[in-house]
C-alpha cells in the first residue's frame, strides 16, 4: 500500500484513481478524514514502489515547475 500526503498539491480525486491506481491495477484508494492523505492500495509490493515513483516523479516535476517560475 501507499500513503500520499498533500496529494491534492499535483492531483484531483479522479486523477489519482484513473490515472494512477486504475492503470497500475491498484485494488482500491482512501483518503483521510481531512483529506490530506490518499491511500491507495495494491496487490503487490512492486506495484505499490511503482506507484511511489510516478509520485515521487510528478511531485519532483511540480517543484522544478514552481521554482522556474518564480525566477
Amino acid at each position: 500500500d501507499l500513503e500520499v500526503r498533500n496529494w491534492a498539491t499535483l492531483w484531483t480525486q479522479e486523477h489519482l484513481q484513473k490515472r494512477l491506481l486504475e492503470p497500475l491495477g491498484g485494488k482500491s484508494i482512501s483518503f483521510s478524514s481531512d483529506l490530506s492523505m490518499a491511500y491507495l492500495h495494491f496487490d503487490t509490493e512492486r506495484t505499490s514502489q511503482r506507484a511511489e515513483l510516478i509520485c515521487r516523479a510528478a511531485a519532483a516535476i511540480s517543484l522544478g515547475v514552481r521554482l522556474s517560475s518564480t525566477g
